[in-house]
Formats: structure tokens, sequence, C-alpha cells
């Protein structure tokens, strides 16, 4: 089974159960990802754009970075990013240290 099909899975789940789904990626070394290396992956797993911001779209994901991680260069800033994957949405979250 590859990951597309895993997230399918737990898809279906959460529309029965309601309950959320995390899903924990553990990285060697940290590497923030961009909103374009979000939407690559996205658009690989989906095989559609994920490039469309309008309010009708829903397929595309939205990143946020705050303003002070903006002006103080962090290689890791604070973001908020969101993908929109037809009715669901995930919320990425990132971080450098183990939580």
């Amino acid at each position: 089974m590859n990951f597309k099909e895993s997230l399918r899975r737990m898809f279906r789940k959460t529309r029965e159960s309601k309950d959320p789904v995390s899903v924990v990626l553990l990285q060697r070394v940290p590497r923030f990802l961009t909103k374009e290396m979000i939407a690559l992956a996205a658009e690989r797993a989906w095989q559609r754009s994920f490039q469309n911001e309008d309010e009708h779209s829903r397929y595309f994901v939205v990143q946020e970075v705050t303003s002070a991680a903006l002006e103080s260069k962090d290689p890791f800033p604070n973001a908020v990013t969101f993908v929109k994957i037809g009715p669901w949405m995930l919320n990425v979250l990132q971080s450098p240290q183990p939580y």
C-alpha cells in the first residue's frame, strides 16, 4: 500500500467516526517544507494542480509565515500551513524540535 492509499483509508475512517487523524513524518534532519514543496508533493499524490487559491478552488495550499520569523531570517520559521484536498483539510505543523 502506498502513502496516498493510506491517507485515503484514514480519511474514510474520519468520515465515519468524525475523529481527527494525525500523520507524523519524522526526519533525520529538520527541513522546513515551503508552500511550493508541499504543493508539488500534493500534486504528485492527487494528480491535480494545487496552485489555484481562489475562493471556489477545492485543491490548494496556503502557508502564512509570521512577520517576526521573516524579519529574523530564521531557517525554520513559524508558519501555518493548510492543504485543501477536495472535501478535506490538512493542517501541516512543522517543528525542528521533537515534541
